[in-house]
């Protein structure tokens, strides 16, 4: 290959790679974390490196280098909701321990997972209180004990399980001073030679004092320090002195150059106190809820804060939070996933549709960059509890995001916020003045807003584009709420369908075209029973459309489908409760399961969320095509609020109570017309690339023939929706030689063709 024809692929790469590099961060049948990292649980150092756990995930800062390398199941860890980090120089080696008692190695960018205490068959107190690392050992201390771990050989070395009276001694720290081992524990603080031969017998451990509980202890300036639930002693000659005292409640002690003591009050406010070895107190931090307090060998402060961040202090210098660019919270109820951006609504109600009183406002995601909004204090805006839900018509349209307490928060392209509660627009809830309850929102096809109101005389609100409001009554007595409405969808006809949910059942409503006449309207209620609606169950939870016009419906029982919703208002057409085969069983699709979500790809298959993870069926529903949950995926839950599938890449995004995963699937949506361009990835094609090759904007289902310059085929196939996946073989399984390809599509009928190019290179 000459060096022109080089030149000319390089420019031609460059081209293709920075088309929708948005997307293409994610390679097909990969998963991304896209959890939050913002509020920490828990610090340990590593020389300039600080070893972050958070909420849901872990994350190292190496403030020489100034790099941040963000961690979940998608990139080793075995587990979520880390709540302890402590760092071995000796062994160069990190352990995370896990909320769920879970345990994890870490090093040179690897986890080793030691599943031990998880897995221990006892039905005892297995929540880890601390860890402490002395000579490459790791003390993991909780209600069973002890567990020591070799750091170096990652192996389990011992374990303690001390009882008095048949009943477990609940171990919260281990520590070591010259020539003793320190335990505090629920029944005393206790100490034994380090000399000690069988370390497991709790008769070889003396009690310091007198039988109290303590939560926490640590050697400073060669002295032990231990903390009660409201007080702070030093041991001094063999007698515990107490030197401080927080009848709010003391949370822990860590050491440094100074001692910190960290209190929270009745009002989860906290505080750390720094005290000298004289125990007198020399600065004190008003924090939001610290958790641990590291401090490196330069006397910089960390400080894990679950309210604050990051928290860090280098001499005089004032205090800096740090959040690593990510959503605001880990629950994420709904997800609009258009227009180059995904949205998530953090608040939420219950099954009984009661507020939550979630204030994170929206988290958005756009150019691979987070930004939170409807969070600001000091202004209306502060109030802004419980979005959930979200709708924009266009880039650079407004977001619309309906608060179940306080109306609509609207942010315009210019980041411009309002708020939409007039309430002689909107009315208030009947149950609950003066609240708002608006729930769902959705453009019809003319580009009229609607939204739903809960427990209002009117449970539909339209806006026009010109801005003008019309509500809506609809006179159907439901059990729980007469008035019940929330999310909105339409069918092929422009028809609004609309979840009545806790015991209502769906909604169908024909506003007739006439938008201020309410008069000319038409509505019905679908219910479970024949004749009624035959929907599986009352309690509906999910709606969609999918591609055959059919609109699935998720209740807690199941899923019913009404295959022909124009015949729906004239009582003609009832829900199908499809019996489908799946191993060895019959049965009504998804019966007796909760179905949370529901979406559609661009194949037409659908996307299931429930309390016990998702599923992938085929377009009809009869086949299993995946299965994802918390055993075999990084998916964080197995509780799933909501699905959304990126129409133009085929990212599906699933939202659980513990944050967001994506997962790329190979079905996009067909884009409408001949003149979309093909878009290949990765095109070029490099000698060492050996993944899948993906062509997208194909017409929906359409066969794609890839032939060499000469016309020899080399591949054929169906694409899925709106792509091709191909494995970059030809029919004899061999990559093909380096040189230009042609891509040819045509659709089912013949009548439209697309045409591309491929490059291998050499």
């Amino acid at each position: 290959m000459n060096k022109y024809f080089k030149i000319a692929l390089s420019l031609l790469f460059s081209f293709f790679t920075g088309i929708e590099s948005y997307a293409q961060n994610q390679a097909i049948g990969h998963w991304r974390s896209l959890l939050p990292y913002r509020y920490p649980t828990s610090v340990a150092l590593d020389g300039g490196k600080a070893l972050v756990a958070t909420e849901v995930g872990f994350y190292v800062l190496d403030e020489i280098e100034d790099e941040l390398t963000l961690y979940s199941k998608v990139n080793g860890m075995h587990d979520i909701r880390p709540n302890h980090v402590r760092y071995d120089p000796l062994s160069e080696t990190a352990i995370i321990t896990y909320s769920n008692s879970n345990i994890d190695l870490f090093k040179d960018h690897e986890f080793f997972n030691i599943p031990y205490l998880k897995d221990a068959s006892s039905s005892g107190d297995k929540n880890v209180r601390h860890v402490s690392i002395i000579d490459g050992l790791a003390y993991v201390c909780s209600g069973m004990g002890v567990v020591v771990i070799n750091l170096e050989n990652k192996e389990i070395k011992e374990t303690y399980q001390y009882t008095i009276n048949n009943q477990n001694v609940l171990v919260t720290n281990f520590v070591k001073l010259n020539q003793h081992y320190y335990i505090s524990t629920d029944r005393g603080l206790y100490s034994t030679p380090i000399s000690t031969v069988f370390l497991q017998d709790f008769s070889k451990w003396s009690r310091v004092n007198d039988e109290q509980e303590f939560i926490d202890v640590t050697v400073f300036n060669q002295h032990i320090y231990t903390a009660s639930k409201d007080s702070v002693y030093v041991l001094n000659n063999g007698q515990l002195q107490a030197i401080f005292g927080a009848p709010d409640g003391v949370s822990g002690i860590d050491k440094g150059s100074v001692l910190y003591i960290k209190v929270i009050d009745q009002n989860l406010i906290g505080k750390v106190y720094m005290m000298d070895s004289a125990y007198q107190l020399t600065d004190s931090l008003t924090n939001g809820y610290p958790h641990d307090v590291a401090e490196n060998a330069v006397g910089k402060i960390f400080i894990a804060d679950s309210y604050s961040g990051l928290r860090t202090k280098e001499g005089n210098k004032p205090w800096h939070d740090y959040h690593p660019n990510s959503p605001a919270i880990p629950a994420t109820f709904k997800i609009l996933a258009k227009n180059n951006q995904v949205i998530l609504t953090h608040g939420a109600f219950n099954e009984k549709m009661e507020a939550q009183n979630v204030r994170a406002g929206l988290s958005i995601f756009k150019h691979e960059n987070w930004t939170t909004v409807g969070r600001n204090p000091g202004s209306v805006f502060e109030n802004m509890i419980d979005l959930v839900d979200a709708a924009q018509a266009n880039e650079n349209s407004p977001i619309y995001s309906p608060s179940f307490q306080n109306g609509v928060y609207v942010l315009h392209s210019d980041g411009k916020q309002e708020l939409l509660n007039d309430t002689s627009i909107f009315g208030i809830s009947l149950n609950n003045p003066p609240a708002i309850k608006a729930c769902g929102i959705n453009f019809d096809e003319n580009g009229i807003l609607w939204m739903t109101l809960f427990d209002s005389d009117y449970e539909l609100i339209a806006m026009t584009p010109d801005g003008q409001f019309y509500k809506h009554k609809v006179g159907i007595t439901r059990p729980n709420y007469i008035h019940n409405a929330g999310k909105i969808i339409f069918d092929n006809s422009n028809e609004l369908w609309y979840l009545s949910p806790y015991g209502g059942g769906v909604i169908v409503y024909n506003h007739n075209n006439t938008i201020g006449n309410s008069s000319d309207d038409s509505y019905r209620l679908l219910r479970q029973g024949k004749g009624a609606g035959n929907l599986p169950s009352n309690n509906t939870i999910s709606l969609a459309k999918d591609k055959d016009g059919s609109i699935w419906v998720g209740t807690d029982n199941g899923i019913g489908i009404i295959n022909c919703p124009e015949f729906a208002l004239a009582g003609q057409c009832e829900a199908e409760l499809r019996v489908v085969q799946y191993d060895q069983f019959a049965g009504y699709l998804f019966e007796n399961e909760a179905v949370k979500a529901i979406a559609v790809d661009g194949a037409n298959r659908k996307w299931i969320g429930t309390n016990n993870g998702v599923w992938l069926l085929s377009e009809t529903g009869d086949k299993i095509l995946k299965r994802f949950t918390t055993e075999n995926s990084p998916l964080p839950s197995n509780i799933i609020f909501d699905i959304a599938i990126e129409p133009q890449t085929g990212v599906v995004y699933f939202g659980t109570e513990y944050g967001l995963v994506s997962y790329r699937g190979d079905a996009t949506e067909d884009e409408e017309g001949n003149e979309i361009e093909l878009i290949t990835f990765p095109n070029p094609v490099q000698s060492n690339y050996h993944g899948p090759i993906a062509i997208k904007n194909v017409n929906e289902n359409a066969e794609v023939r890839i032939t060499d310059i000469s016309g020899q085929l080399v591949y054929k196939a169906n694409a899925t929706g709106g792509q091709l996946v191909w494995n970059g073989l030809d029919y004899t399984g061999h990559r093909p030689q380096s040189g230009v390809y042609l891509i040819v599509t045509t659709n089912r009928d013949g009548s439209e063709t697309q045409k591309g190019k491929l490059i291998f290179m050499e």
